[in-house]
C-alpha cells in the first residue's frame, strides 16, 4: 500500500507542538499514540512506515462488520 505511512494511520495524532512545528516550518509532522510501535511518542511523517500501521476506514469498516455479526 502507498499510503501506508504514519500520517495515514490511526495512531497517528496532532498534538500542540506538532502545530507549532508545523506552522512555524511548513513540514507536516504527528506523533504516534500506539504504544508498542516503535514510534511511540516521536515525532513521524509521510517517511515512517509501521508494522502496526491501521487506516481508519478499514478498522471501523471492520467494527461495523463485527457489531453487525454480534447482532445476529
Amino acid at each position: 500500500m502507498e499510503n501506508s505511512n504514519c500520517l495515514n494511520c490511526l495512531y497517528s495524532e496532532y498534538t500542540e507542538v506538532n502545530i507549532l512545528i508545523n506552522n512555524y516550518t511548513g513540514s507536516n509532522y504527528m506523533t504516534c499514540s500506539h504504544k508498542n510501535s516503535s514510534h511511540f511518542e516521536e515525532n513521524v511523517n509521510h517517511i515512517n512506515h509501521c508494522r502496526l500501521f491501521i487506516d481508519a476506514e478499514k478498522y471501523f469498516l471492520q467494527k461495523d462488520r463485527k457489531d453487525k455479526l454480534n447482532n445476529l
